[in-house]
Formats: structure tokens, C-alpha cells, sequence
């Protein structure tokens, strides 16, 4: 089957796999883009709730208005980090708590059906985030890199399921719903879910002791030796 995927969501799916990279190989060496790309996403996903429950049923309202109010808050979120480290680490990691929460109710799913009860999902998504949140404010440099890498991976592999049209990419957003019952949970998605978790354990390892190396972080300052 031919799958037609159009301009904007070609260049949406590249962006996602390009920004993907840069976390996972790069997400402490480049913290400073790290963390306007999640202030972005923070930023990007408040105001779209906003403004769909607000009644708002215009694409461009919704696409362009989100975005933009996501922009402000990853410039936010680059200043926090000149007197806030802690709070932008700690909304870092509940960002990859979150996908974390997300890649384990895929599992269930698969393996159990669907988690009907929307308050447990929730609770789920909100409580791997706190918790990832909380580790990665007390052990920035390992967990930021854990952090990174797992956020980047999930990204690059939506960004690839734009193009293959496995399913991957349609089970966040059913998940979240709890509609993923009705959904057909193929080996195409098994791959791409161990393909998530051996991209971001490779990313792991490349700044822990490639790219980060150097990068003294704690949960009060961010300082580079330029011996390493």
C-alpha cells in the first residue's frame, strides 16, 4: 500500500527525527537546546488543550496559536536555567517520565488489553513523570542523559512512523484516549517499541561517555571543562 503523507506532515515527521537525534546524542552537551525544545512541547501541548477545550476548531488557530505560545516558553526555559537548574531538569525528566508512562501502557495494552478506566492512565503518565522528574533533579548527569535519550528516541521513531505507517505513531494519542482496545497491535509496532528502548540505551551510552564528557552538572549550576 502507497502511503501519501503531505508537505506539512513530511516536514513535521523530519523535525521530529532531527530533533530526536540531537537529544539523544547530544541532550547535555546541547542543554541549553534541550531544554527550549521541551519548554516548546510544555509550552505547545498546554495552550492546545487551552484552546480546544475553549471551543477553538480552526487547525491554524490551534497549530500556530500552540507553537507559538510553546516558543515563548522554551526561551523561558533557557533563562531558568541561568538561576532555576533544578526546576528545568526536573520538567525535563517528567517529559520522559511521561513517554516512559506512555511506552509501559503500551506494553499492557499488548499484553492485557486496554486500560479502561481514564483515571489510571492518568495517574500512570503523571506519577512516571514526577518520579523520573524528581531523579533527574537529584542525579542530573546520569538520569539527564537517561532522560534525553529516551525523549529522542521516542521522536525519531514517530517521525519514522509518519513514513511507514505501522501504527506506532497513532497508539500515543489512542492511548491517552483509551481507545487503544479497537486498535491492532502488530509485530511492526513490537519492532518499534524495542527499536525505542535500543535507540535511547545506545543514546545513553554515547554522552555518557562521548559527547558529555566534560559537563559537570548539578542541581544548581551547569559548568563545561574544557580538559576533557
Amino acid at each position: 500500500m502507497i502511503v501519501v503523507v503531505t508537505w506539512e506532515t513530511g516536514l513535521f515527521a523530519v523535525l521530529c527525527m532531527l530533533i530526536g537525534l540531537i537529544l539523544c546524542f547530544f541532550g547535555i552537551r546541547l542543554l541549553q537546546a534541550t531544554a527550549f525544545f521541551v519548554g516548546v512541547y510544555l509550552g505547545y501541548i498546554l495552550m492546545y488543550s487551552i484552546l480546544g477545550s475553549s471551543g477553538v476548531t480552526n487547525n491554524y488557530a490551534l497549530i500556530f496559536g500552540s507553537l507559538g505560545f510553546g516558543i515563548l516558553v522554551g526561551l523561558f526555559m533557557i533563562l531558568l536555567l541561568k538561576c532555576l537548574v533544578a526546576l528545568v531538569l526536573f520538567l525535563i525528566g517528567f517529559v520522559a517520565g511521561w513517554y516512559l508512562g506512555i511506552w509501559i501502557l503500551s506494553w499492557v495494552e499488548i499484553q492485557h488489553g486496554s486500560i479502561d478506566a481514564s483515571t489510571w492512565r492518568w495517574i500512570v503518565l503523571v506519577a512516571c513523570g514526577v518520579v523520573i522528574g524528581i531523579v533527574t533533579a537529584c542525579l542530573p548527569k546520569l538520569f539527564l542523559a537517561i532522560a534525553t535519550s529516551w525523549v529522542g528516541s521516542y521522536l525519531v521513531f514517530y517521525g519514522i512512523d509518519v513514513f511507514a505507517q505501522t501504527g506506532y505513531a497513532d497508539a500515543f494519542q489512542l492511548i491517552l484516549t483509551g481507545h487503544a482496545k479497537s486498535f491492532t497491535w502488530t509485530n511492526a509496532i513490537y519492532g518499534m517499541l524495542i527499536g525505542n528502548i535500543v535507540l535511547a540505551v545506545i543514546g545513553i551510552l554515547v554522552q555518557l561517555f562521548i559527547t558529555g564528557r566534560g559537563f559537570d552538572i548539578t542541581p544548581t549550576k551547569v559548568k563545561h571543562s574544557s580538559k576533557a
